[in-house]
């Protein structure tokens, strides 16, 4: 049963309760921790699917905890980002000034979170699909 107060509340990949010891030992574990990584076919997106092993539902999920997740980064920006992004390249190399692009890392575009292991890789299939169809 999910926990419904502020305390975080542990679990393995199984959904058995753990201590944090336990939970902390396994989150180390990158092997443990992912589940998939698949890129779609033009190379744009990248979907990710981990074991979080903290309960993200805040009891809002009907007594199961979510302790997976699945997201969707975008890996390659579109033309016109590109062209922006070097247009204030080669301006702030003029004025002498640095310019700090506004998204360093990989942008998030969906995210999905589930209670098994099995729902998990589902939900990989799903976006992957999905995601895929968008490119």
């Amino acid at each position: 049963m999910a926990n419904t107060s502020t305390e975080a509340t542990h679990y393995d990949r199984k959904g058995r309760l753990i201590d944090v010891e336990t939970w902390a030992g396994l989150f180390q574990d990158k092997k443990y921790q992912a589940l998939g990584q698949s890129k779609t076919p033009k190379g744009r997106y990248l979907v990710s699917t981990v074991w979080l092993g903290i309960d993200h539902s805040w009891g809002l999920n009907g007594g199961k905890p979510l302790i997976f997740e699945t997201m969707v980064f975008q890996l390659h920006k579109k033309r016109t980002e590109q062209i922006r992004e070097t247009t204030m390249r080669i301006l702030a190399k003029l004025l002498h000034k640095f310019y700090y692009p506004t998204s360093i890392s990989r942008k998030e575009v969906a995210c999905l979170r589930a209670s098994s292991e099995k729902e998990a890789l589902e939900d990989h299939k799903q976006l992957l699909k999905e995601w895929t169809a968008k490119e």
